[in-house]
């Protein structure tokens, strides 16, 4: 590899500005007074006498004619014809001349004279490699957006209160505001999205009929995330839910990611606004169901009759227990039937469940007495019943004492609604029974 000898040092003038004439040049190894090769042609086969001087001496302009040397460190000597020193520098690196090295990577090159080896000494990917990188990232994309986390958030009667602390009577919106995070995957039609949302609102209207159950979803419209319900389940009465299937209905389907999407297309709805949304293009978050008048729905928590918990979450459930009760002080049993507790109806609690996947444990815990000596007194669970126990029943004899009685059911899970009541009969004489809720209460724990 070699090198022209170039500026700074192929010129010399005075101080003045005037150029040497006939000046000469030395070319030494360095830091020695021992002339170095030098050459007449790039390819060093011509070699020119060191120094330059005579007729290769500077010309009237003070250059010196082209010369060549071979790449490395050189110290050069300038001086007048008469040998009078102009200007000397030792050891000054030449470089590498274009394509004709390896510059060292201390010295801000690569180390190599080729660009596969350039690439290897700095570690830098082919261009080959970088195009493999970049179908991987594709890969890495395209598996990610179909792999989402479970919807995020909880349906709830109260703004901003994913878990209810208190009860809401005749709720007319339904919220679905985060919980654990604030993302849900929706599915576009060719992958699935994590969207991000802020709390959604869902309006009740007369569209939602009295005492049937509606699936929520959430879904893209024009790009955001919108909250709906889809059809009335066919059937919502105690003991019998079902969904339906097929078209028209709000059947459910895990074909996309293993979560609940529509099977069907449907048209949802918030409020007065309808939606058109494609099969599966709706992710199913939970249920409501609404109570004896239209467009509401009510989670009953405090202790009374009739108590129902009306909004079921699909995902990020939480433990929900419901106390019921009569409020009438005392009244007296005296046959041996089934009925409910001082024959009212309304002692009992509704659960509900969106999905067969919870199981159900109740408890009724009431105090019974007798003053006419010894008697039998019963106490049940009626499940969709009002006539029938199911479970353990509570039963004591009594001796002029006041006694607790306690009767228990487990229920498997089921989908819809289920009526819970407390039963009670009497046996041979005639019984007292004490409500309000220091005396009697019937118990129902599930999660949704």
């Amino acid at each position: 590899m070699t090198l022209q000898i170039v500026k700074p040092h192929i010129h010399v003038e005075d101080a003045n500005g005037n150029p040497y004439v006939g000046a000469k040049l030395t070319v030494y190894v360095p830091g020695t007074t021992t002339p170095a090769a030098i050459y007449a042609d790039a390819a060093l086969s011509v070699p020119l006498a060191n120094p330059l001087a005579g007729p290769t001496g500077s010309d009237a302009a003070g250059n010196f004619p082209r010369a060549y040397i071979a790449a490395g460190a050189y110290k050069l000597r300038a001086e007048t014809a008469a040998g009078v020193l102009i200007w000397q520098e030792d050891n000054i690196d030449t470089g590498l001349s274009a394509g004709s090295g390896a510059l060292p990577i201390a010295s801000g090159g690569t180390g190599g004279i080729t660009a596969a080896a350039a690439r290897s000494n700095l570690d830098v990917p082919s261009n080959s490699e970088l195009a493999a990188l970049a179908l991987d990232i594709t890969g890495i994309q395209s598996a990610l957006q179909n792999i989402a986390a479970a919807p995020q958030g909880r349906l709830t009667l109260t703004s901003a209160a994913p878990v209810l602390a208190a009860g809401v009577t005749a709720g007319t919106s339904v919220y679905y505001t985060p919980y654990i995070g604030n993302l849900v995957p929706i599915y576009d039609g060719s992958s699935i999205n994590t969207a991000s949302f802020a709390e959604l609102t869902l309006m009740l209207n007369s569209n939602h009929v009295a005492s049937n159950i509606y699936d929520v979803f959430l879904f893209y419209d024009s790009g955001a995330v919108t909250i709906g319900t889809g059809p009335a389940w066919n059937t919502a009465t105690a003991g019998s839910g079902a969904r339906g299937a097929g078209a028209g209905t709000t059947e459910l389907s895990r074909a996309v990611g293993g979560f609940y999407t529509n099977a069907f297309p449907m048209t949802a709805r918030n409020g007065a606004a309808t939606y058109t949304v494609g099969a599966n293009r709706a992710t199913y978050v939970g249920s409501i169901f609404i109570d004896g008048t239209n467009g509401q729905v009510s989670c009953l928590l405090a202790y009374g009759q009739s108590r129902k918990w009306g909004v079921w979450n699909a995902y990020n459930r939480v433990p929900i227990i419901l106390k019921a009760g009569d409020p009438t002080a005392t009244w007296t049993y005296t046959v041996n039937t089934w009925r409910p507790s001082n024959n009212n109806a309304a002692n009992k609690i509704t659960i509900f469940c969106g999905l067969a996947e919870e199981m159900t444990d109740s408890k009724f815990i009431q105090e019974a007495f007798s003053s006419s000596g010894s008697l039998d007194t019963f106490t049940g669970i009626g499940w969709n019943s009002t006539t029938a126990p199911s479970g353990t029943i509570g039963v004591y004899n009594f001796a002029a004492q006041y006694l607790s009685q306690p009767a228990n059911t487990i229920a498997a899970p089921f989908i819809g609604i289920a009526n819970v009541t407390s039963l009670e009969k009497t046996e041979s004489g005639t019984a007292g029974y004490a409500g309000t809720e220091a005396n009697m209460a019937l118990i129902c724990g599930w999660r949704g």
